[in-house]
This record gives structure tokens, C-alpha cells and sequence, in this order.
């Protein structure tokens, strides 16, 4: 066996504090949000969801300070991990919206990561400042170039497009989605999620508000999977603001109800679905594909980060966001459209 190798054993009682609490966050962060459903959730890592990153992490720590008699793997782990951490929290600052659970973890690693330092700098006899700054920047780089945002990853794989695809749809695309008085240079833009809680119980005052609404201003939705099973749901709700708009408001409480028990749903259940209220539809992925791209333009220049949102915007790209949790009338929209003229 290796010199640096041990049997399974704890070096010390303050790394196993650090540890349960390391492992209680990342358990945690598992629950379903308890506010607002966050774009956060959308985002992913080598793939995967930070949750499950998380906790093959805190494998790798734990097998670190269970088996290795030196304090190096430990402090280096931590090392990345507060690297990756410090993207992570940037990227809260850039959507507007802090999750406490990571902003926790975060504080309670770089703590984990003070605590080793001081055993690894006691074990080297030195202080290791360049190595410090090597493996943060190392977690840095392996996050900046694994983290994405998947939200309007489209679950389906999209065929080649034409030549001219683009162009074309594109100006399709920007005429075809939107309801109401065309005219308007005001713009709504209803953003929800089909598994978010909030969203399903708004969706009747959403509903209730749009014969009014219809009248002053233009509007379109947007359906932000900020759940990983909403993306299942994108090929069709997309292809229908594209193909049948009006399709696509009464298929809109039918998706409602298939995600309100919270089990994924599969592709062969919703077009049946769709098929027993008359509503045919084979997903156009060349056109979703592309208003996917300007779902995530409107959404990143509105600062969008949880749903249900509304945005309301001129046509000059300057929005107001408004939170329909906290109510949300005619007279909400029409004083948010005002400071906007």
C-alpha cells in the first residue's frame, strides 16, 4: 500500500463537522424551490445538475480525508471547489437572484478550506501561496467552460437545416408569436414553466387578464423549462406558437394539467393528448431552434430569473419585470408600459 495511504479513518473531528455539513447542504439542495421557480435550475455542469455534481464532490472529499494520511488531496479539492464556487456565485450576480442553500455552501467550504490550509501548511513546513492559486484557478477554468444554461435545450435532435433557414424563420418567427393589438409598440410577454407550482395557480388570472389586455397592448408567452421535465413539452408548445398560435392557447392549460402531478411526462402522452382535443402537431425543430435563441434574448435583456414573470417592454428592448406571485392586474401593466413611453 502507498506511504500516503491509510485504512478508512478520520483525521479529526472538525473535518467531520465540515463534512455533515457539506453533505446537509448538498442534500438539501435536492428539494424542489420553495419560492418562485429559479433559472438557476436550468443551468448544469459537465451535464449534470449542481446537486449531483455536488455530491460526487463530496465523494471524492470524503475518500480524500478517509484514506489519505496527508492533508494535500483535501486542500487541493477544496482549492478547485472554492474556484468553482466563485463562478457559480458570479453567475447569481449576473441573473439578479441569490440561492441561499449555494451561497451557504459556498461560505462553509471556503471556512473547510481555511481550516486544512492551516494543516497543510503545518504538514509542509511552507506556504504553498503559487499552489493556492494554481488549483482555484484550475476549478475557476473547469467551471467557466462545464457550466450552461440548458433551459431550451431542445429534447428532441433537431434535423439539418436549410440554407436559408435562419433568415427566413427568423423573420416568421418575430411576426408569428405574438396576439392581441398588433399595433402596440407595448410588448407582454408572459414567461412560465409548466412544473413551476406558482405558474399553474397565476394561469387563470393570466387567462381572465387577456381579453383586456388584448385590447391596449400585443403579448406572447414564453415557456421558460426552468424544471428539467418541461423540455419535453418545448417541441410542441414552441412548434405550436409557430404554426397555430390560437392552437397554442388551448393547448396551454391542457399542459398545465398533465405536469400539475409533478411525474415527467413523455412525448407519446402529450401528442395523445393533443390528439383527444383536436390539436394535431409534429414538432418543427428548425423553427423552434430558432426561437429558442430569441426566447433567450428577450429573457437575458429583461433580466429574467424565476417564473412566473411578465415582462413589459417597448420596442426599443427597455422592459419593466413585474412578479404576478405579488399580484398582477391591467393596472400593474399599464403603469409598468407608461414609464416606458
Amino acid at each position: 500500500m502507498p506511504n500516503s495511504l491509510q485504512k478508512p479513518t478520520l483525521r479529526s473531528l472538525p473535518e467531520a463537522l465540515f463534512l455533515l455539513v457539506l453533505l446537509g447542504l448538498t442534500l438539501y439542495s435536492f428539494r424542489a424551490c420553495a419560492g418562485p421557480c429559479s433559472a438557476l435550475a436550468a443551468y448544469k455542469i459537465a451535464g449534470v445538475s449542481f446537486p449531483v455534481f455536488g455530491l460526487l464532490f463530496f465523494a471524492l472529499l470524503s475518500v480524500s480525508v478517509f484514506f489519505f494520511r496527508t492533508v494535500k488531496y483535501t486542500f487541493w479539492l477544496v482549492l478547485m471547489g472554492m474556484g468553482a464556487e466563485s463562478h457559480f456565485l458570479s453567475l447569481q450576480i449576473k441573473l439578479g437572484k441569490f440561492c441561499p442553500t449555494c451561497v451557504t455552501l459556498a461560505t462553509v467550504l471556503a471556512l473547510y478550506g481555511t481550516y486544512v490550509q492551516r494543516q497543510y501548511f503545518r504538514e509542509q513546513k511552507e506556504r504553498a501561496t503559487a499552489e493556492i492559486a494554481v488549483f482555484c484557478l484550475i476549478g475557476l477554468l473547469v467551471a467557466v467552460f462545464t457550466v450552461r444554461d440548458t433551459s431550451f435545450d431542445i429534447p428532441v435532435k433537431p434535423a439539418a437545416p436549410s440554407v436559408n433557414m435562419k433568415t427566413q424563420s427568423e423573420g416568421r418567427v418575430y411576426q408569428d408569436i405574438w396576439y392581441g393589438n398588433l399595433d402596440s409598440e407595448i410588448e407582454v410577454i408572459f414567461v412560465s414553466d409548466w412544473y413551476c407550482s406558482f405558474c399553474q395557480k397565476s394561469e387563470t388570472l393570466t387567462t381572465d387578464l387577456l381579453p383586456a389586455l388584448g385590447k391596449q397592448y400585443k403579448y406572447t408567452f414564453i415557456d421558460m423549462p426552468v424544471h428539467e421535465q418541461s423540455k419535453a413539452f418545448l417541441p410542441y408548445s414552441m412548434t405550436l406558437q409557430l404554426t397555430d398560435k390560437y392552437a397554442y392557447l388551448l393547448a396551454r392549460p391542457l399542459f398545465f394539467d398533465m405536469a400539475a402531478s409533478g411525474e415527467p411526462i413523455s412525448p407519446a402522452q402529450i401528442s395523445s393528448t393533443l390528439l383527444r382535443n383536436g390539436i394535431q402537431v409534429t414538432p418543427d425543430i428548425e423553427g423552434i431552434t430558432v426561437l429558442a435563441e430569441k426566447y433567450k434574448t428577450i429573457i437575458r435583456q429583461a433580466g429574467v430569473n424565476s417564473t412566473p414573470s411578465v415582462i413589459v417592454r417597448n420596442g426599443k428592448g427597455v422592459s419593466s419585470v413585474l412578479n404576478p406571485v405579488e399580484g398582477f392586474d391591467l393596472e400593474a401593466v399599464s403603469k409598468a408600459a407608461q414609464t416606458l413611453q
